[in-house]
Order: structure tokens, then C-alpha cells, then sequence
């Protein structure tokens, strides 16, 4: 089996009956480790959806953080 293209998506569950999806694609060259192309292209969408997810809920945070300075 040739293996030339993979893809690596991260579903986030927002709390609020919403998701956040994540994917990468990226082609495999010939001679490149699958393997590692794998977890490489894994890494770099975890790293990416961890950041997004501390963001999301830093703004949630300042949201809440203002309506309870405007009650």
C-alpha cells in the first residue's frame, strides 16, 4: 500500500452544544517515514487545537469577568 496523503482532525467540545474542528492534510513524500509524518502532522494539530482551546475559554473568562463588573 502507498500511502501519499494523511490527515489528523481534532474535534473540541466548546460546552455550549457547539465543536471546534481541527484537521491538517499534508502529503507524504516518497522516502518519507509514514510513521513519523503521522505523528509529526499530529503533534503540530494538538499544539494548534490546545492553543485555540486556551483561548476560547480565556475570552469566555473575560466575558463573564465584564458582566459581573457591569452588574
Amino acid at each position: 500500500m502507498k500511502i501519499k496523503t494523511i490527515s489528523y482532525k481534532r474535534v473540541i467540545n466548546l460546552g455550549n452544544y457547539e465543536n471546534k474542528h481541527l484537521e491538517l492534510f499534508a502529503e507524504v513524500e516518497e522516502g518519507e517515514d509514514v510513521e513519523a509524518a503521522i505523528s509529526s502532522l499530529g503533534e503540530l494539530v494538538e499544539r494548534k487545537a490546545r492553543e485555540s482551546f486556551e483561548l476560547i475559554f480565556d475570552i469566555r473568562e473575560l466575558k463573564q469577568q465584564r458582566a459581573e463588573l457591569i452588574k
